[in-house]
């Protein structure tokens, strides 16, 4: 079995971005926040997403994601990145889950899924208990999904209570666009 690399932070935490990350390609690796902690990564409107995965059984879990350039996504996954969890963060707004917005103005959307090729044990992705909000770019949307196998709303272990719905709000476009992509699973959402 392969061992996981998590990353954490010591206490509250702000990354503003220069320049796009390199995108997160080791597999097995995890970035996550404590309950406690407010770990921010602001894109500062640089040119690509604020955070683009491309490797296997990543996990950015309870992270604030937000300030990609004009025409990008906050999160991208793509390549062949499969079992990808994206859970417990705050999409697009600074200082969600408030709700006055300001952070993502000209960011493409939230989430965008277009990876492809063979899915390994699961799923591609499993999105839950998110809240996703003030995207006001072109097209503006919550989350866009060109991939298959994609579960929004529950998580690996397939659970679909309160605590894994998406709170998709306050975005230009459409909260959940399913386009061209199959074998997808959308439940236990509050699209507001």
């Amino acid at each position: 079995k392969n061992e996981q690399t998590t990353i954490t932070f010591a206490t509250h935490y702000l990354i503003r971005l220069g320049s796009p990350l390199p995108s997160l390609s080791a597999s097995h690796t995890a970035i996550k926040a404590r309950p406690e902690q407010e770990v921010h990564i602001d894109g500062n409107s640089t040119a690509g997403s604020v955070l683009r995965i491309t490797g296997n059984f990543v996990e950015v879990i309870g992270l604030r994601i937000y300030g990609a350039g004009a025409g990008f996504p906050n999160i991208t996954v793509s390549e062949a990145a499969n079992n990808v969890v994206i859970a417990n963060n705050i999409n697009g707004d600074g200082d969600g889950p408030a709700g006055n917005c300001g952070s993502s103005e000209s960011s493409f959307g939230g989430i965008y899924i277009d990876a492809s090729g063979t899915i390994e044990d699961g799923a591609r992705a499993w999105i839950y208990d998110n809240i996703i909000e003030c995207h006001n770019g072109n097209p503006g949307e919550g989350i866009t999904i060109l991939s298959d196998g994609v579960i929004v709303g529950k998580d690996k272990q397939g659970t679909m209570a309160k605590a894994q719905r998406n709170k998709i709000s306050d975005n230009q476009g459409i909260g959940i666009n399913l386009n061209h992509s199959t074998g997808n699973v959308v439940s236990n959402n509050a699209l507001i």
